[in-house]
């Protein structure tokens, strides 16, 4: 294990290199955690050197769900645009996953295009007015599609 100490060369990096080292593959430190962590596994192998992370959930795919969302009129103006519904993703994608079908928002292809291609009414929303608009047009979609069925 490569481990660098700003400030200290030759001798002692090796030797607290080396104690840490040791200390971690005895699990010096953690004396107590099984109760601090409330019993889990945190994920931790010691002795091994690696750290296992959970594997990230399987994308929801719902093609029922999406028929239901092209039943809907453009969320932004209603039943006032003209053309074909398209399904805007706006779940996050994490981990270069594609969003949950969940997660979509009924547009006309404009206001969808516009979306994408930054419209000024997106333009001038920060980060977290986007994120509340977003969550906000995505609880209204599931909520039309729940009182329709």
């Amino acid at each position: 294990m490569a481990v660098r100490y700003r400030g200290r060369g030759g001798i002692a990096a090796r030797i607290h290199g080396a104690r840490f080292e040791e200390d971690w593959r005895r699990g010096a430190g953690d004396e107590g955690c099984s109760e601090n962590c409330g019993g889990e596994d945190v994920g931790r192998k010691v002795g091994t050197g690696a750290l296992t992370f959970p594997r990230p959930a399987r994308r929801m795919h719902d093609k029922a769900y999406l028929a239901k969302v092209h039943d809907l009129p453009c969320y932004l103006s209603g039943a006032d645009c003209a053309g074909p519904i398209e399904a805007d993703h706006m779940g996050e994608r994490l981990s270069g996953r594609k969003a949950d079908d969940t997660t979509v928002v009924p547009l006309c292809k404009l206001h969808h295009a516009q979306r994408h291609h930054g419209a000024r009414i997106f333009r001038t929303m920060t980060k977290l007015e986007m994120r509340a608009w977003k969550q906000r047009a995505i609880a209204d979609t599931q909520r039309r599609i729940r009182e329709a069925a």
